[in-house]
């Protein structure tokens, strides 16, 4: 399990990651415009990792429940 710092530093990759793909340098001279295109970007990747959870989870499922419901009771504990 990842602890808060870990997540934190990981968004904040992703952050400069997806800046980086959309040609968008970050800091103090960077419009709200801009900034705000990079986490809608973000929000369209986090939305996808989400989907392919949930369809993996699905998979599993049929396999094996007790799995899914502890994956379940795990994230809950992160939030």
């Amino acid at each position: 399990m990842m602890n808060q710092t870990t997540i934190e530093m990981a968004l904040e990759q992703l952050k400069r990651v997806t800046a980086a793909e959309m040609g968008i340098e970050l800091g103090s001279d960077t419009t709200a415009r801009m900034n705000g295109a990079v986490g809608g970007k973000i929000t369209q990747k986090l939305i996808e990792l989400g989907k392919q959870q949930l369809v993996e989870m699905s998979q599993e499922q049929v396999v094996n429940p007790v799995l899914i419901n502890q994956t379940v009771n795990n994230q809950s504990q992160l939030h």
